[in-house]
């Protein structure tokens, strides 16, 4: 038997709604009598943080951006959220861009182990110390305005090796 496109044209259209259905589906499992046919992936639980804050800011962004493992949070903004530690924050190694402006932090320690983050917005904090920044080599842009505490030694060291787009306090002449 010759095959021809108006024979394959039933084909063709059952796989193109089958693939339909899965795409408009894909936040549900599918069942066939009772057999599991299509599973979805579910959202991303397996981290803790301490500050429940952040933890609410990082669940809101989570389910907002349908992350399912925690190397796909790459941008994550929780300013005026009020939090205090970044205790946890580690799990999202991968995140790029991290704005934490305006909140009760005094250390960034915790984000020194982000060494693909980019972008950091820690201004209007009441940070003490920022020695996190020194290992962070791909920063290219850092806000750290309005912390009226924070030693500025890090800060000119820093500076004397990155080419990254610094924001000071302005008590620290750099």
């Amino acid at each position: 038997m010759k095959r021809t496109l108006s024979n394959q044209y039933p084909r063709l259209t059952l796989i193109m709604c089958l693939s339909l259905l899965l795409n408009a589906c894909g936040s549900y499992d599918i069942t066939v009598n009772e057999r599991l046919v299509y599973n979805a992936e579910s959202l991303f639980t397996d981290y803790t943080v301490e500050d429940a804050r952040l933890q609410t800011c990082i669940d809101q962004t989570i389910k907002d951006q349908g992350i399912t493992s925690a190397a796909q949070l790459a941008r994550l903004s929780c300013s005026d959220a009020g939090i205090s530690q970044l205790k946890g924050i580690g799990t999202f190694s991968r995140l790029s861009a991290l704005n934490l402006r305006n909140n009760h932090l005094t250390s960034i320690a915790e984000l020194g182990t982000l060494s693909e983050l980019r972008e950091l917005i820690v201004a209007e904090n009441q940070l003490k110390e920022a020695s996190a920044i020194l290992t962070l080599l791909k920063l290219e842009q850092v806000d750290l305005r309005a912390n009226p505490k924070l030693h500025c030694r890090e800060l000119k060291q820093f500076v004397s090796y990155s080419s990254a787009h610094i924001q000071a306090p302005n008590h620290c002449s750099l």
